[in-house]
């Protein structure tokens, strides 16, 4: 049996099989959304998905300005301890001021 792997903390995802001895046994962990695990008809072989958010589904735009997301640990008034991504569009830097409007946590 596959499964999907998800980090709470680290936001990573991958796969892992479930061996008949009950063991898990991780595939694949990785700081991208991993998808869409298929085996081929006739070999031995699996084909996943990869997407960052920073890198462009297109290969014909990867000289295009892309955005970036980077993952920040926090306290809030509501719980003890929150992990969120902080989204960068475009050539937007992580010192420079926002508004409110184009930041998303």
């Amino acid at each position: 049996m596959y499964l999907r792997l998800y980090g709470k903390l680290t936001k990573q995802t991958g796969f892992a099989v479930l061996d008949a001895d009950r063991v898990v046994k991780r595939l694949l962990l990785a700081d991208a959304a991993v998808a869409r695990l298929t085996k081929a008809d006739s070999a031995n072989r699996y084909a996943y998905t990869r997407n960052r958010f920073a890198e462009s589904p297109n290969v014909f735009q990867k000289d295009y300005p892309w955005g970036k997301a980077e993952l920040m640990n926090f306290k809030s008034t509501i719980v003890h301890a929150v992990a969120g991504h902080f989204v960068l569009s475009g050539q937007l830097r992580r010192d420079q001021e926002v508004s409110d409007d184009r930041v998303h946590v």
